[in-house]
């Protein structure tokens, strides 16, 4: 079963109304209570617009939700200055890298999920 398709994770396009794809995102389970957020991307003329966060909102939902995760991580790029913006305003904060030979490149970030929170 591929980890990000349910009940394994979650991959999420979004759809501008012309039908052309602007954004996407994908969690999967990384280990018993650790969900892991990846292949996270807007288009550049998205950015901005909430659709990033949106996104995310929405597997994190999932993580909580479907995977019964307490914890998510991700990593970006240590010079994507939008998507560490909006991880550190979503919440998470730097941790040290969980792949090993990722360091000296991406910056690591984890975020608790409460599990009774809602928030749709």
């Amino acid at each position: 079963m591929d980890q990000h398709t349910p009940p394994c994770g979650l991959f999420l396009i979004a759809w501008d109304q012309h039908g052309n794809p602007v954004g996407c995102g994908a969690v999967r389970r990384l280990a018993h209570s650790i969900a892991e957020i990846r292949k996270m991307y807007v288009i550049p003329a998205w950015r901005g617009s909430g659709l990033g966060r949106r996104l995310l909102d929405e597997l994190e939902s999932f993580a909580r939700d479907e995977l019964s995760a307490t914890t998510i991580r991700l990593e970006t790029g240590i010079h994507n200055n939008s998507a560490l913006r909006l991880y550190d305003a979503a919440g998470y904060h730097p941790i040290d890298s969980y792949v090993d030979g990722r360091a000296s490149f991406n910056a690591a970030r984890e975020k608790p999920l409460d599990v009774s929170e809602d928030q749709h």
